[in-house]
């Protein structure tokens, strides 16, 4: 067990550091890496926007990261708690597979990004 949590603990930090690394790097450079679809289609994509909501977040100021993808920032609650049950079932027992209300969450999460990807291409 000692070992699965070093395990997680190691992984998550690591993904935390790349992440808060990465948001100085475009906070000191402005420099961050371009939406391809965006390039591509001109049309936004449902992850278009999360590197500024994830500045914004970083800097504290909330209203204006959920201005730059609000259905992201709503479903990131549910995808971290989903983070956190997983990653304490795999520490207690060494099991991987999400649980079946998880994987219904995900498809749900799934839809929504999908609808507010399409829904925000559409001028009003």
């Amino acid at each position: 067990m000692k070992k699965r949590a070093r395990k997680v603990a190691i992984c998550g930090a690591v993904l935390l550091l790349c992440g808060v690394l990465y948001g100085l790097f475009c906070m000191a450079t402005g420099v961050a890496v371009p939406c391809v679809f965006y390039q591509i289609t001109g049309y936004r994509c449902p992850g278009c926007g999360v590197t500024r909501m994830c500045l914004w977040i970083l800097k504290g100021n909330i209203p204006e990261a959920v201005k730059c993808n609000p259905a992201l920032f709503f479903c990131s609650f549910p995808l971290v708690g989903i983070f956190i049950d997983g990653a304490c079932r795999y520490i207690k027992t060494g099991k991987k597979r999400l649980q079946k209300w998880q994987e219904i969450l995900l498809y749900i999460i799934v839809v929504i990004l999908l609808v507010h990807g399409v829904l925000r291409n559409i001028e009003w």
